[in-house]
């Protein structure tokens, strides 16, 4: 019986790129999205033989998401609070530390998805809410479904909407001050789905996912 095609599509942080292999060949297509890696495949599948474009009955092919990547999300690389710090502050709120990473963004400044996935909630989810007006994101990956929060965005800048499927790098808001700040900044969570990380949740350190922006490891951006 044949194996079953598929592909799997990592984001290599080194090249700055997403790279689409399969489990049958060392055939590798790269692009700045999943969709350009893909297609790329295809192309070099075609080229080596081992994808018949005229077939009627082309192999299945069962798309397996990459492990998640976070490009950086502002123009800015420079954190200006880390996952954890400052306990004496937040343990008022019933945290252990600061829930996220503050990353800075002036006001007005670009706030970009650090990944693809789709859109769950924009704007203020209560008048009262330390995040002020927010977006968030859903991811699915290999390993389970994350959710990235961008906060304290320049209220009605939004330029994506609930629903809406995005890509990694597409301008998504504008920073600001809104909600429970001193000053603009972009402040990141990212939720894991159905973990427990002590007295976080489902909250979880952005850091180790995050791809600091350089020429080789941050696609273009997306800002129509």
């Amino acid at each position: 019986m044949t194996e079953t095609l598929f592909i799997r599509v990592p984001f290599n942080p080194v090249a700055g790129r997403f790279e689409a292999g399969d489990n049958r060949s060392r055939i590798v297509g790269a692009g700045a999205t999943e969709a350009e890696a893909v297609m790329e495949w295809y192309s070099q599948a075609v080229k080596a033989g081992a994808l018949d474009p005229e077939s009627p009955t082309p192999p299945p092919v069962k798309m397996e998401s990459q492990l998640l990547a976070l490009l950086w999300p502002t123009d800015f690389p420079v954190y200006t609070q880390k996952f954890g710090e400052r306990p004496e502050v937040y343990g008022k709120f019933g945290l252990p530390g600061h829930e996220g990473v503050d990353i800075r963004a002036k006001e007005g400044s670009f706030v970009y998805a650090c990944a693809d996935g789709v859109v769950t909630n924009v704007g203020w989810k209560n008048p009262d809410h330390p995040y002020g007006y927010a977006i968030r994101i859903a991811h699915k990956r290999i390993d389970g479904e994350y959710l990235t929060v961008y906060a304290h965005l320049m209220d009605n800048s939004a330029r994506v909407q609930v629903g809406q499927e995005v890509r990694a790098g597409q301008l998504i808001a504008r920073a600001d001050s809104t909600g429970n700040v001193t000053g603009a900044h972009l402040h990141l969570s990212l939720k894991k789905r159905g973990v427990t990380n002590g007295g976080y949740g489902e909250l979880i350190d952005p850091e180790p996912f995050l791809v600091m922006p350089n020429k080789k490891s941050m696609p273009d951006r997306l800002i129509g």
